[in-house]
């Protein structure tokens, strides 16, 4: 038993220290070094962080090393959980081209507009729009598809979720597949 106690003791001893919030606000001011390029809009004394488009709040809160006793919250589609901890707010935001792609990309999956009563699809839109965006060129089907789409809604952004709810009943209104064929027939 004393060998269970003692590994049991080394896994204890090797858990870091929770950070202080200088030193978060610090991890985070090094990391967003590494993504040149993105206006991010960064409050250190608030430990608040917003951008538009480019990284999720995760690979920047990688970046940064993942501050022990710190958490991040991201409100827009963020899944309050149990984690205890003090927070960083990292309010990421998307253009409009973006929310089209991800109105695109939903609809590739799902075949449908997406219904953000539906536990299930705010899943999928999370997913798609708290991860990473693709540089551009990675999807260029979806890309035209989302540029064909731009004609039909407004310039203005206004409310998000409602900006990509048009997007997605556009789609539905002109047919997916007549969008693929033609975004397709493009890309050759």
């Amino acid at each position: 038993m004393a060998r269970e106690d003692a590994v049991r003791f080394e896994s204890i001893t090797r858990r870091r220290k929770a950070f202080s919030r200088q030193e978060t606000a610090n991890a985070i001011s090094a990391a967003l070094e590494m993504f040149p390029g993105i206006g991010f809009d960064w409050q250190p004394a608030d430990l608040h962080l917003a951008w538009t488009d480019g990284p999720g709040p995760g690979t920047v809160w990688r970046a940064a090393g993942e501050p022990a006793g710190w958490t991040y919250e991201h409100p827009a589609f963020y899944a309050s959980g149990t984690e205890r901890g003090d927070k960083v707010l990292m309010a990421r935001t998307h253009s409009t081209a973006s929310l089209r792609q991800a109105a695109v990309r939903f609809w590739a999956v799902v075949e449908r507009p997406p219904d953000l009563s539906r536990e299930r699809d705010l899943e999928r839109l999370a997913q798609i729009l708290d991860g990473d965006q693709p540089l551009a060129g990675s999807f260029p089907i979806v890309e035209r598809i989302a540029a064909a789409l731009a004609d039909g809604l407004p310039a203005e952004l206004g409310d998000p979720g409602a900006y990509l709810l048009e997007a997605a009943t556009l789609i539905d209104r002109l047919g997916y597949n007549r969008l693929w064929d033609e975004a397709y027939k493009l890309a050759e």
